[in-house]
């Protein structure tokens, strides 16, 4: 049986305003959760994914400079690239006179001083 209260001439029923107020939460819980999963979560990139473009257009590069094919380029080869031709002996990390793709790479992505 649920408790009555009388208050200015109406009867309220206890049982009934407690169900009502869980209800009320139920429903405002339900519309904060289904909101939350309508908005769109933020994605960034790793940095492996935001690498991978970059990587591709200095591969990309690389051969299209490598004029003969032999997978290094020499200092005359270098020259269609002003900012790596200026920096050709500091690129060539093992001094062999030519860059291989990993000098390459590190070359084409250092900071310019």
């Amino acid at each position: 049986m649920s408790r009555s209260i009388h208050r200015a001439g109406c009867r309220v029923d206890h049982g009934v305003v407690l169900q009502a107020k869980r209800v009320l939460a139920v429903t405002l819980g339900a519309l904060a959760l289904s909101a939350h999963a309508q908005t769109q979560p933020s994605i960034t990139p790793t940095p492996a994914a935001q690498q991978a473009p970059k990587q591709d257009a200095i591969q990309r590069l690389f051969s299209r400079v490598d004029t003969d094919g032999d997978g290094r380029l020499s200092a005359e080869e270098a020259t269609r690239l002003p900012a790596i031709s200026a920096r050709f002996d500091e690129i060539d990390a093992n001094r062999d006179g030519g860059l291989d793709p990993d000098e390459f790479h590190t070359g084409a992505t250092a900071p310019v001083r």
